[in-house]
């Protein structure tokens, strides 16, 4: 908390030196320009001296101004971009892992109505596609998935989003896991997610488990030790 107040302090200090910088620097720049054009000055060193000064104090507001611009109007593009699935914006930039959950879950249904398997696959990591018996477990998930058009609760989140990190050769790797409600037909159900946002190998980004359960599915215990892909409706 403390070093979340220090850091403020800094970054109101920054702001403020190059607000400084940038109108000290205008004014000079502006008052070198007009001397410069009034005859009386003519041969004098003034002028040139003011204008010098004036683009120098400019240069490091104006810099910080579009890089910072730039680095906005990247963020605004790569965000905006269309994706396949869901997961190749995880690799391409930050997303809130609460919005990230529901975007992933809403894509993989939509896939699932559709059934297209290859779609459902590309949410999942490689070594998760990899496994032995994801082949399977997606044929089974197909076959017992309820169809019809899948609505995110909102205000309904059964458990919050839990985080871990590991760290491999100091690349952190972050996983996330959460449950929430769904509506399909008017039925509510149940979707339990694991799944990575940040991975040194972009191949390991996306879900590791996805399981779709109604009430009575959710409420019973189940192994899934072995599953990445299940659907237990009772």
């Amino acid at each position: 908390m403390a070093f979340a107040s220090m850091f403020l302090v800094f970054l109101g200090f920054v702001v403020i030196v190059l607000g400084g910088m940038f109108f000290l620097g205008l004014l000079l720049l502006i008052i070198g320009i007009v001397r410069r054009k009034n005859p009386k000055n003519a041969g004098k060193k003034s002028p040139i001296v003011a204008i010098v000064l004036g683009v120098l104090l400019l240069m490091p507001p104006v810099g910080t101004g579009l890089f910072i611009g730039g680095v906005i109007v990247k963020d605004f593009i790569v965000s905006h971009r269309d994706y396949e699935v869901v997961t190749d914006e995880w690799r391409a930039h930050y997303v809130v892992p609460g919005e990230a959950v529901r975007d992933v879950t809403e894509g993989l249904l939509e896939a699932a109505e559709d059934n297209d398997k290859e779609l459902i696959a590309k949410n999942f990591t490689k070594t998760a596609r990899e496994s032995l018996g994801f082949e399977r477990q997606l044929d089974s998930f197909l076959e017992s998935v309820p169809k019809g058009k899948a609505e995110i609760s909102s205000k309904k989140t059964v458990k919050g989003v839990n985080y871990e990190r590991t760290y491999q050769n100091t690349q952190e790797n972050q996983y996330y896991s959460e449950t929430l409600a769904v509506t399909i037909d008017g039925e509510e159900y149940f979707v339990y997610a694991y799944f990575c946002m940040k991975n040194e190998d972009p191949d390991e980004i996306g879900l590791i488990f996805f399981c779709l359960q109604n009430e009575k599915g959710y409420q019973e215990r189940f192994d899934f030790s072995n599953q990445t892909i299940a659907c237990l409706v009772k």
